[in-house]
């Protein structure tokens, strides 16, 4: 499957969503000028002609239900944006190498399902976008497949021989392996 074609079809669906909101503003903006027309023109037969107060009552009882419509369509694209956060590549890479740098440089599905509210499918999709870009490789450790970034693993220099490579810390005064007479290099090791 094509993940290009899943953004098209999200696109599209979005698109749909914002014309049917855009629809129903204009639908309740119909609605709201109908009823205020026909409520006030009652309510001013009743109460007399050029009355403010009928007005008044119909507008406020109308702003009541338009301020639901809104609340509930600011909801409905906030829930679009958040689905458009959740399948942009760049900006789910960008905060999974945060959890990984939280995490020492190591990291599994689990903590970026829980992190970042991801579905599975959603996960593995990002985590496998960042392996195929050489971000990250994966090791199994403990039966359980973590991700691995190397840039934010630990890393501290030491001493090795370059015959029988024997290490040694980095304090240690030697400058000839003590077991087979080798000079003694300093290097960079990551700590796992």
């Amino acid at each position: 499957m094509k993940w290009e074609y899943v953004g098209y079809g999200l696109l599209a669906m979005i698109g749909l969503i914002i014309v049917g909101l855009v629809l129903i503003f204009l639908v309740i903006h119909i609605i709201k000028w109908t009823i205020k027309k026909i409520a006030g023109d009652a309510i001013n037969k009743v109460v007399g002609i050029g009355s403010g107060l009928a007005n008044k009552v119909v507008d406020r009882a109308l702003d009541v239900g338009e301020k639901g419509v809104v609340t509930g369509a600011t909801a409905v694209s906030k829930m679009v944006g958040d689905e458009l956060t959740k399948n942009d590549p760049k900006k789910m890479g960008a905060e999974i190498t945060k959890i990984a740098q939280k995490y020492n440089g190591e990291i599994t599905i689990s903590h970026v399902i829980s992190e970042l509210g991801l579905t599975n499918d959603q996960a593995q999709r990002h985590l496998w976008n960042l392996t195929s870009q050489k971000v990250c490789h994966t090791e199994i450790k403990n039966k359980q497949k973590v991700y691995v970034f190397p840039g934010f693993k630990e890393k501290r220099k030491i001493k090795v021989c370059e015959y029988c490579e024997t290490t040694f810390e980095l304090e240690d005064v030697r400058n000839e392996c003590p077991s087979c007479g080798g000079t003694l290099k300093i290097i960079t090791q990551t700590v796992d």
